[in-house]
């Protein structure tokens, strides 16, 4: 009989999580996601203000030797010097700056990686914005909402194509720099939580300080790390208060050291209405147009449909309580803010992601300061966090997250087709910020009413007329750049004298001397009245010089020598450093074999300029004829 063997069980084979439920496989589609989302960025250059940050800005441009100076100075110092704006504002951001310094020392202003730096932290976002969302649903009684909404919030997050004015910005490397160290605060707080360790604590509140020294808002993330520590915790109130208080320390030695390190100076350009257009604005207006303001932002939250950056004077104009929209914005926040407060004792999601939202929108409602724009869809970069979260929330619960019978189809198709309907309206905007003349295009063709767009685009249009390869394109360029000035000076013929100074440079390119000298002269005389940025003057003078410079070498050519020299002379006078100028006198005086005036004029235009050729053959032209002129009185009897 054969022996019988006992019979041995296998092991069973482990059971594979659901796709909504696996935390890895989730982190590396969102990465996937965003990086595909912005992998064309790399072919951008710099656009729209990322030359205040890095090319324009000294300090910066010292690379490794210029960090000092951004820890110990206002952040945008080495911008403001070279345009003699000391003194006009003062911020306080050192860790965006410095990493475009290592930038500049390791890649030397190279775009293709400053833009793939951004897309990084973007991708680096939202993994971080998951862990945390996992971190505070871990508790939750049912699948659905401690799997999948934590994943389906940070989808849309990351697909939200109103981000593409922070990703696709260099300069706004700020503003995802603040969200991601707060996210990571958050996230080492709710370790902190779990395994009581003073290591994780230490690291959230590190981490609350580079959000701080990332960018000042930061500062509104301490309400909405004590309100996370309310709606996602079981602590007692006096528990809660102990635990906010190094955060309250961290923010207020931050806010000390801002005030006491660089000061706090209010824009200097904000006195004047084209940069606040709050100037002689009464209560009434602004607390309306305020309120305007928080409507558009709850609509862009949700829709974002329309996306500019030209949402500036007179696009986004000041109204009154008679405007409807600012009506509906009042009942739309007090009736959220309402909601909130109701369901708030019950330490409800939706009552947190109501007030994150409002909290971290305050100051760009401009209702208590001018945050610097009147509309801009990066201030929706963190608050768009909180309205995708709220809207999910009541999305799940409707569909029954919170039972046993959650309907997980409808739930799918709806975060399906906001995931679609985001990824198509980004896809379709981020082309427009390639380059600054497509970004200026497209946000003049959605915000035509806004002055500093027009100026803006209409400078690109000109631009572009003087590289044109033909008379016919160049026409057509600079056609249009003067309908666009025309239309921004119909809307205020006053706000913004550099609209005549385009009107001077479309007309110089035209040959049409009178009429640029009349707008010259137009756009001095109005820049005096608002007395804004000194070197605006000087750059307005410049213009006027070159017009000068191009009439009087017409007038030296039909032989007008006289009156050419005037030209050049009154050229001079506007800007003594022209070289132009000083080369054609050069030339005149030459042709009137009045050798030594020649050569005084060559070389002032050489001391301007050591590597003009044209002023060191003149130079060595002249110095000839001297020589000969000298050669034959000597050789005379």
């Amino acid at each position: 009989m054969a022996k019988s063997h006992p019979k041995t069980s296998k092991p069973k084979a482990a059971k594979r999580s659901p796709f909504y439920q696996n935390s890895r496989v989730q982190a590396v589609f969102l990465v996937l996601v965003a990086l595909a989302m912005y992998a064309q960025t790399l072919r951008f250059g710099l656009v729209l203000d990322d030359n205040m940050v890095i090319t324009d800005h000294k300090t910066v441009q010292q690379g490794f030797a210029g960090i000092p100076a951004l820890l110990t100075k206002d952040s945008f110092a080495g911008f403001d010097e070279n345009y003699e704006r000391a003194n006009q504002r003062k911020t306080y951001r050192p860790i965006s700056f410095i990493s475009f310094a290592i930038e500049k020392q390791l890649f030397n202003n190279n775009a293709a990686v400053a833009h793939g730096v951004n897309a990084a932290l973007y991708a680096l976002t939202a993994v971080v914005l998951l862990l945390l969302l996992r971190r505070l649903f871990a508790d939750a009684d049912t699948s659905p909402t401690k799997d999948m909404l934590p994943f389906a919030v940070a989808l849309l997050f990351t697909l939200h194509p109103v981000h593409t004015a922070v990703v696709a910005n260099i300069k706004s490397r700020d503003e995802m720099f603040a969200l991601l160290f707060a996210l990571l605060s958050a996230l080492f707080l709710f370790k902190h939580l779990r395994t009581n360790t003073v290591q994780h604590l230490a690291l959230s509140l590190a981490a609350l300080a580079l959000a701080l020294l990332s960018k000042e808002s930061a500062v509104l993330m301490l309400p909405v790390i004590c309100g996370l520590l309310y709606t996602f915790t079981k602590l007692d109130t006096k528990r809660l208060a102990r635990l906010s208080l190094p955060y309250l320390g961290v923010t207020v030695a931050f806010l000390l050291i801002w005030f006491g390190l660089v000061g706090r100076v209010e824009e200097g350009l904000y006195a004047y209405r084209l940069h606040n257009p709050f100037v002689g604005a009464s209560f009434a207006e602004r607390t309306a147009t305020g309120f305007m303001t928080l409507g558009a932002y709850m609509v862009k939250a949700i829709f974002p449909w329309t996306l500019s950056e030209g949402y500036t004077y007179n696009a986004w104009a000041v109204v009154s309580w008679d405007d409807g929209r600012a009506i509906a914005g009042l009942l739309a926040t007090l009736g959220l803010l309402a909601l909130a407060v109701m369901r708030f004792v019950k330490r409800d999601v939706m009552a947190f992601s109501i007030l994150a939202f409002f909290t971290t929108l305050v100051i760009a409602s401009n209702l208590f300061v001018y945050a610097g724009s009147m509309l801009g869809d990066r201030f929706l970069y963190t608050p768009s966090l909180f309205a995708i979260l709220g809207l999910l929330w009541m999305l799940f619960d409707v569909f029954g997250a919170s039972s046993k019978h959650f309907r997980a189809l409808p739930v799918t198709v709806i975060v399906l087709l906001g995931a679609v309907s985001y990824t198509a309206r980004g896809f379709m905007r981020l082309p427009d910020w390639q380059t600054d003349y497509k970004l200026l295009q497209s946000d003049y063709r959605a915000s035509p009413e806004s002055m500093m767009t027009a100026r803006n685009y209409a400078s690109q249009l000109i631009l572009r007329a003087g590289r044109a390869q033909n008379d016919t394109e160049r026409g057509v360029l600079l056609d249009e750049a003067d309908a666009v000035i025309a239309r921004g000076l119909q809307t205020d013929s006053t706000a913004d004298p550099a609209l005549y100074d385009l009107q001077t440079l479309s007309a110089l390119q035209r040959r049409d001397y009178e009429r640029a000298i009349m707008c010259a002269n137009r756009a001095l005389a109005l820049d005096s009245t608002t007395r804004l940025a000194i070197h605006r003057k000087s750059i307005f003078k410049r213009n006027l010089a070159s017009v000068y410079v191009s009439r009087g070498a017409q007038r030296i050519n039909e032989e007008k020598l006289d009156a050419g020299v005037r030209d050049l002379q009154t050229a001079l006078a506007l800007n003594p450093n022209s070289e132009n100028a000083y080369i054609n006198l050069g030339m005149v005086y030459g042709r009137q074999k009045e050798y030594r005036k020649a050569l005084t004029a060559f070389q002032a235009a050489y001391k301007i300029n050591p590597e003009s050729q044209i002023a060191q053959q003149y130079i060595f032209h002249i110095q000839q004829a001297l020589q000969e002129e000298e050669a034959e009185k000597t050789a005379q009897p």
